[in-house]
């Protein structure tokens, strides 16, 4: 661009009343047919010929105005803020401002996630209202953060029975699965267990009302109450039917309560054929002095020989694995050998006689249970059936119930493996363990 400045200079004296005016030369600046106002030397490039601190060559300052001429405003040196309708500190990403400063009603942060609620906002507690109070994407429960001081209490309801363990308290803004909102439960291990059951006669507080079995007036059957056995004076019982009891060298267990105060040899159980080395099955007692050997046959010889006390119930339970015997007396193992059995099939079981039949090895005494199962139980089961009569469901062949009447010892498993009482010298009473 090339500037001519052309001057003049005219010197003249003007009389007038006796002084003299002169006149200062004059200047001006013509780019090439395009004028320059503000001289900052620019002129077509100028996008504010009036204003010298605007032009090409000017830096961008946050003003408002396009200082360099590039067609934009305060690029690069505005900030963005974020309207804050809430007036929580936390503004809104979607709500912004490009300015240079602060503005009423902003804020410099963009990270609410809700900007109608003043108590949402990141850094606000968790808490139980269906909204993300800390805008952290969970909600209530979900929240690890979750303020629990304000939260409900629920239960758990291992059994489901609808009814909560008051020591299984959980804190939670709503009911969660396998939860209820009531304590009511007195053995969450137990459906049958709960305040709307029934008391029936079992030694457990069904009801949930502290009374147990006969205390309670709201016992079903006060007679199931009544302790029964069976006494033996010579008689026995006999159980034909038998296709679930195990034989050969089959796994199984034998369990039975038993009180006797006459030291004699007696069988408790027995079936196979005793005439054959190893295919009898037979728990039975032999006298000592002042007490009982209890012992198990499964040929001819005695497996085991364990002194146990006269007068006074006695529990025993045998186990078979198939390689392995084992003898616990009141719910304690006492005895273990390695041996394999060959059960006769297809024979009768006796409670309180020898399968041979032998007139003078009946017991006398009273039996108030026995029971078989196809499997060996565990130490664990042994010892709860002896301290709580919690009987193992699992391969449960036979439970004869010792608490009915008549000639008849009923199975309680619904296998219909009923026995009958043979002879006059077998009658029922009420002692039990």
């Amino acid at each position: 661009m090339r500037t001519i400045i052309l001057s003049a200079l005219f010197f003249g004296a003007c009389r007038s009343s006796g002084k003299i005016y002169i006149e200062e030369p004059s200047q001006e600046i013509i780019t090439e047919g395009i004028q320059d106002n503000d001289l900052d030397g620019y002129s077509e490039d100028d996008c504010d010929d009036g204003d010298a601190a605007i032009n090409p060559s000017m830096t961008e300052i946050c003003d408002g105005v396009d200082n360099n001429c590039d067609g934009n405003v305060d690029e690069g040196v505005s900030i963005t803020i974020y309207a804050d309708q809430d007036g929580d500190g936390y503004g809104d990403t979607n709500n912004t401002l490009e300015v240079c400063g602060t503005q009423q009603g902003y804020v410099s942060n963009g990270i609410d996630c809700n900007d109608d609620n003043a108590s949402v906002f990141p850094g606000h507690p968790e808490i139980c209202d269906g909204v993300d109070n800390d805008c952290d994407g969970d909600v209530d429960d979900a929240d690890p953060d979750l303020d629990r001081s304000g939260a409900t209490s629920f239960y758990a309801d291992a059994d489901g029975d609808g009814y909560g363990d008051a020591n299984a308290e959980v804190l939670a803004c709503a009911e969660g699965a396998g939860q209820v909102s009531n304590a009511e439960d007195c053995d969450d291990g137990n459906v049958l267990v709960n305040p709307q059951a029934e008391e029936i006669c079992d030694e457990i507080d069904n009801d949930c009302d502290a009374l147990i079995d006969e205390e309670d007036d709201s016992l079903i059957d006060i007679e199931a109450c009544t302790c029964h056995s069976l006494n033996f004076a010579g008689g026995y019982v006999q159980v034909n039917s038998t296709a679930d009891i195990p034989t050969g060298n089959d796994a199984r267990s034998v369990s039975v309560w038993f009180y006797t105060d006459v030291g004699s040899y007696s069988n408790l159980i027995s079936w196979g054929d005793g005439s054959q080395p190893n295919q009898r099955f037979s728990v039975h007692l032999r006298s000592e002095p002042g007490a009982q050997n209890l012992r198990f046959c499964g040929q001819f010889n005695d497996h085991f020989s364990r002194t146990v006390p006269l007068q006074t119930w006695v529990h025993v339970v045998m186990t078979h694995d198939g390689s392995t015997l084992s003898m616990y007396v009141d719910g304690v193992l006492t005895d273990t050998t390695n041996t394999t059995l060959d059960t006769a099939p297809n024979t009768p079981v006796f409670l309180g006689r020898n399968a041979l039949n032998r007139n003078d090895e009946y017991f006398f005494g009273n039996m108030a249970g026995a029971s078989i199962w196809n499997r060996a139980l565990g130490a664990g089961e042994v010892t709860d059936l002896y301290n709580s009569n919690a009987m193992p469901n699992n391969g449960l062949v036979v439970d004869w119930d010792f608490t009915g009447d008549g000639m008849l010892l009923l199975d309680s498993t619904g296998n219909g493996q009923e026995g009958s009482l043979m002879g006059n010298q077998i009658t029922w009473t009420e002692a039990c363990p």
